[in-house]
């Protein structure tokens, strides 16, 4: 745009982002939001279900039987040496940290014993963890394409897909 009003010629920048960038951003970060929230219903007062006994509710590094240190030698099992034979090589440390700080979390806030824990504030440190990745996937695609006007549009498409496709219904509503 350039502004005649002084007749200096001096050309003003165009700004960077425009105001249909800031719409689409601020309705794809409330869509991935409420995708991430309301489209697994049952999430937040689900029980310990299939395999969270052998990785929550009896895995030492989430119980805090060993120290933190193991995290690095262990399975996500927790129970064998990843070096070993018995070991399923499966190895997660980002979630065995977010699992035990969770449990630590909730024990020094209820006093009780992880078999008497509910369950619902691992599935609300779930929800959380879910919507902010899916909320990530916004700018990762965006830059990831080129940082244009129909990128854009790609990205809010891939947040709120990530947001609420039923594949992530496992990873959300079991711990």
């Amino acid at each position: 745009h350039r502004h005649e009003g002084s007749g200096t010629g001096t050309m003003q920048a165009k700004p960077l982002v425009r105001w249909w960038w800031w719409w689409w951003l601020g309705a794809a970060v409330v869509t991935a939001l409420a995708g991430g929230l309301y489209c697994h219903p049952s999430m937040l007062h689900g029980e310990w279900v299939y395999d969270d006994s052998a990785t929550v509710t009896t895995n030492p590094i989430v119980l805090g039987m060993v120290p933190w240190s193991e995290m690095w030698v262990r399975d996500y099992w927790g129970k064998d040496d990843l070096r070993g034979p018995k070991s399923h090589k499966s190895f997660r440390p980002l979630t065995s940290i977010t699992l035990r700080l969770n449990y630590e979390q909730s024990v020094a806030r209820t006093g009780k014993a992880l078999n008497e824990v509910e369950s619902l504030e691992f599935h609300v440190v779930n929800v959380v963890l879910h919507v902010a990745v899916s909320l990530l996937t916004l700018p990762v695609t965006y830059l990831a394409l080129g940082a244009t006007s129909r990128s854009l549009s790609v990205a809010v498409f891939t947040a709120v897909l990530f947001a609420c496709h039923p594949v992530h219904s496992e990873a959300i509503q079991n711990v």
